[in-house]
């Protein structure tokens, strides 16, 4: 994720974290252990309950839902040029499930949930 996804995640408050100034915010390890379990899980519980088929079936009925690619819908939210909403957050799930399914990498970075540490 880039630095503004994470910011906006801390400012709707799904991800915690600690201000200690105007220009410097923590995210400690157990929230982020936390929000990547919790978002790994629902990609999980979206795939178990998701119906079985052909992923290029599951593509076009997402297409045909949303009027974009799940590559689409991805950059789409990343600009946050999508609400968020209960619906959308669903959506989500469903692209990234879409995305991953193909190994097709999301446009203009990586959505995936892995924490990146410092070298």
């Amino acid at each position: 994720m880039t630095p503004a996804g994470v910011y906006k995640l801390i400012q709707r408050g799904k991800l915690d974290a600690v201000r200690f100034s105007a220009r410097k915010t923590r995210v400690g390890q157990e929230a982020l252990d936390a929000y990547i379990a919790q978002h790994q899980a629902t990609v999980q519980q979206f795939r178990d309950g998701a119906p079985r088929g052909d992923s290029r079936v599951l593509r076009e009925r997402f297409l045909k839902q949303t009027g974009r690619t799940p590559e689409q819908w991805l950059a789409a939210w990343k600009r946050d040029d999508i609400a968020d909403t209960a619906e959308n957050g669903q959506l989500l799930v469903r692209a990234v499930a879409l995305r991953e399914d193909t190994g097709a990498p999301a446009p203009g970075g990586d959505l995936s949930l892995r924490p990146v540490r410092p070298s």
